[in-house]
C-alpha cells in the first residue's frame, strides 16, 4: 500500500507541477492578451482621433472646396466686368481713332488733288493750265511740291496716294466746280 501511495503521491505531485507549469502558462497568456488588449485598445483610440481627424479635414477641404468655387466664380465675374468696362471706355476711344484715321486720309486725299492740281500748272499740254516760261524755281517748287507730299502720304501708310501725287497731274470734280466761271465773277 505503500507503494501505491508513493505511486498515487508521485502522480499527484506530476499532476501538481502539470498544473503549475499551466497556471503559469495561463498566467503568461493572460500577461500577454492584456498586454495586447491595451495596445489594441491604444490603437483602437489612435484610429477613432485618425477618423475624427479625417471627418474635420474632409469637412474643411469641402468648404475650401466650397470657397474656392465661390472665388473662381468672382473672379469670372470680375473679368467680365473688367472686359466690359474697358470696352465702354474704349469704344469712344475707338470710334475718336478711327474719325482721325477717316480725317487723316481725306487730308492726304486733298493734298493729292492740290498736287495733282498744280502739276497741272507745269505739265498739262490739254487744258491750258501749263504756264509757259517757269522760272527754274517755280518748276523745281513745283516738283518739290509733289515729291514732299508723295514722301509724306508714303511714310504715313497712303503708298497709292504717294504715287498718285508723283506720277498724276488732273483736276478732281469738286475743285472744277469751285474754278468754273461763274455768271457774276468777282475779284476778290
Amino acid at each position: 500500500v505503500d507503494n501505491y501511495m508513493n505511486e498515487k503521491l508521485a502522480e499527484l505531485q506530476i499532476e501538481k507541477e502539470k498544473i503549475e507549469q499551466s497556471k503559469k502558462l495561463v498566467s503568461q497568456e493572460l500577461t500577454e492578451y492584456k498586454s495586447t488588449k491595451e495596445k489594441y485598445q491604444k490603437l483602437y483610440e489612435e484610429q477613432k482621433d485618425l477618423n475624427q481627424l479625417y471627418r474635420a479635414t474632409k469637412e474643411e477641404n469641402t468648404s475650401l472646396m466650397a470657397e474656392n468655387n465661390a472665388l473662381k466664380s468672382q473672379i469670372d465675374d470680375l473679368k467680365k466686368e473688367i472686359v466690359r468696362k474697358v470696352q465702354e471706355v474704349s469704344q469712344p476711344l475707338i470710334t475718336q481713332i478711327e474719325t482721325l484715321k477717316h480725317k487723316i486720309e481725306n487730308t492726304y486725299k486733298s493734298l493729292a488733288n492740290v498736287i495733282k492740281a498744280i502739276n497741272m500748272l507745269k505739265y498739262d499740254n490739254i487744258n491750258g493750265y501749263k504756264i509757259q516760261n517757269l522760272s527754274k524755281k517755280q518748276d523745281r517748287l513745283i516738283d518739290g511740291l509733289a515729291e514732299y507730299g508723295s514722301k509724306l502720304a508714303k511714310s504715313d501708310n497712303f503708298p497709292d496716294l504717294a504715287e498718285e501725287m508723283k506720277k498724276d497731274i488732273g483736276i478732281n470734280n469738286d475743285l472744277k466746280k469751285l474754278i468754273r466761271p461763274k455768271e457774276h465773277d468777282y475779284e476778290r
